[in-house]
């Protein structure tokens, strides 16, 4: 009998949720940068998945007429979760840093630009170039997490560390994902697109993905907000 993956989507939603809800309890300091980063990054699921349902994958729940909701639901708790990951782990705090915000000023077009630009890219990309929608995402977020980098050296340490973090907790939730869901990458992914790599079972673009994620969205509040780790 076949396996039906109707609820992997939802499964995801539920497991990042359990970590939300810890991270914010634990980090009561957090809680607004958390708050904030999940309320900009929930737009970014629906965003994301109308690509990836096109080339990358195709769960079920995507199929529907209310796949939107779902989406905005794992933007926002992902969006959370690689935000403070790993100044949890490492029970790093903010420190205002005052010659920082008088030097270069809070970014808040940032995340315009991350937004905008990266859309603009997206569409180029995925519907013009033809390229897989997951390689081209891959692009998108290096390169706002490279301007951070340039901009704020200082950030670089937790940039990397956000991104291996993420990564690691997602490949967490892939292993249990492949227990109650046997076979999903090989049905519901499109791997005769991708590379082809798998490790533990997971295709290498997971890995990348969750990386990049975190990678720029983990420095990204105390970039905009100009604020130095201690």
């Amino acid at each position: 009998m076949p396996t039906d993956y109707t609820y992997a989507y939802t499964l995801l939603v539920c497991f990042f949720t359990l970590v939300w809800v810890i991270l914010f309890i634990i980090r009561k300091d957090l809680r607004r940068e958390m708050f904030i980063m999940s309320l900009l990054a929930a737009p970014l699921g629906p965003f994301g998945d109308f690509f990836y349902q096109r080339d990358y994958y195709l769960l079920p729940i995507l199929n529907g007429h209310y796949w939107w909701i779902y989406s905005l639901a794992c933007g926002f708790v992902y969006g959370g979760v690689a935000a403070v990951l790993y100044e949890t782990l490492l029970k790093e705090h903010h420190r205002i840093q005052r010659g920082i915000r008088k030097k270069q000023g809070r970014h808040y077009w940032w995340f315009w630009a991350v937004f905008l630009g990266g859309g603009a890219f997206m569409y180029v990309g995925t519907f013009l170039l033809q390229i897989n929608s997951i390689y081209v995402s891959f692009c998108v977020m290096f390169l706002g997490a490279l301007w951070i980098g340039y901009q704020r050296k200082d950030l670089l340490v937790e940039a990397v560390g956000s991104g291996l973090a993420l990564m690691a907790v997602t490949t967490v939730f892939y292993l249990v994902l492949q227990l109650v869901f046997p076979g999903i990458f090989e049905t519901q992914w499109n791997i005769a697109s991708l590379s082809g790599l798998f490790i533990l079972g997971i295709p290498v673009e997971e890995y990348v993905w969750a990386f990049m994620w975190g990678l720029i969205t983990g420095p990204a509040y105390e970039y905009v907000m100009a604020i130095k780790m201690r």
